[in-house]
């Protein structure tokens, strides 16, 4: 079931553009929704969930705009029509076309290694990861033939970029999000369509609302008095914490990237993937990480290079 608006002052002249937003229930979704829909007009919006008839007062306030629109769209689930849903997005607004797609839908599965259920972690790269691959594959097509430009925005995590203890599966999901998005921006980038990471550290969601803190593994015994206690109990009581990220804040700096507002290098150069870093956290975690293997690849020059054949010549 699908709950679509097309109502709108836009005409076929008008240079409002469209973006799509997955997982737009809640966190950052919704904020995004939010905030695309609010100033100046020149945006079209078409959010979605998983379940639109659990938030019907959200579904009213996008379609009362005048220029939202809200459609079911499960990217968790492995039978999902994802490309007809996009087909169908494509078609609203006077058959615009989507211009700028978010791929946020996502949860967390949290826990110590060898507690994580097998099944609970597919269902983890499903919705994080294959649900991701599955909407940039229905969109790209579109926003090539068009030759408008757009953007793919993909929701990381700084757990993209380090994976700390209890959140290995979770982590994992990400890293394969960055994979695939490093590669996807090289591949995309002669038909001008930018590709953009977003990797946010704590903030202030219902990400580690009681529905995910379900998804947290119980510890066992022998890791009580470890560090991996510590993260894990973090974890367990992070939904009842103040986190210092404003998740409108952060909204607001996604949009001024796609808008050309705030302008991010891709670190190899033309046709590389973009990053957009949000909070102080993430950002500290970031240069300790990647710094930290930096050095650790120079230390092991030496040992790369002894492993040439000793007859080659190129």
């Amino acid at each position: 079931m699908a709950t679509t608006s097309t109502t709108t002052t836009t005409t076929s002249t008008n240079p409002r553009r469209t973006v799509l937003i997955t997982g737009s229930s809640s966190g950052f979704g919704l904020a995004l929704t939010r905030h695309f829909l609010s100033g100046p007009s020149n945006w079209n919006v078409i959010a979605t969930s998983r379940n639109p008839q659990r938030t019907p007062d959200l579904v009213a306030e996008v379609e009362a705009s005048g220029r939202g629109a809200w459609l079911q769209l499960d990217v968790c689930d492995p039978q999902s029509k994802i490309d007809e849903v996009i087909a169908q997005a494509g078609g609203l607004f006077h058959g615009a076309g989507i211009d700028v797609v978010f791929n946020n839908a996502g949860y967390s599965v949290l826990g110590v290694v060898e507690t994580i259920d097998e099944e609970a972690a597919r269902k983890q790269m499903d919705a994080n990861f294959w649900g991701t691959l599955k909407v940039c594959k229905a969109v790209i097509p579109g926003l090539r033939e068009r030759g408008r430009g757009g953007w793919i925005v993909n929701f990381s995590s700084i757990a993209g970029l380090m994976a700390g203890m209890t959140c290995g599966v979770y982590a994992g999901s990400k890293f394969a999000v960055e994979g695939l998005t490093e590669s996807l921006a090289q591949e995309i980038a002669p038909f001008n369509i930018s590709t953009l990471l977003v990797e946010p550290g704590m903030f202030q969601t219902n990400f580690f609302n009681e529905s995910n803190a379900m998804n947290l593994a119980p510890l066992p015994a022998h890791y009580r008095g470890t560090a991996a206690e510590e993260q894990h109990t973090k974890f367990a009581n992070a939904g009842k914490a103040t986190l210092r990220g404003d998740v409108d804040k952060a909204a607001a700096r996604v949009r001024e990237v796609v808008e050309g507002k705030l302008v991010l290098e891709g670190s190899s150069g033309e046709g590389s993937v973009k990053r957009l870093i949000l909070g102080p956290d993430a950002f500290g975690r970031a240069v300790n990480t990647l710094g930290g293997k930096l050095e650790e690849v120079r230390r092991q020059e030496e040992i790369s290079g002894s492993t040439d054949r000793d007859d080659f010549d190129g």
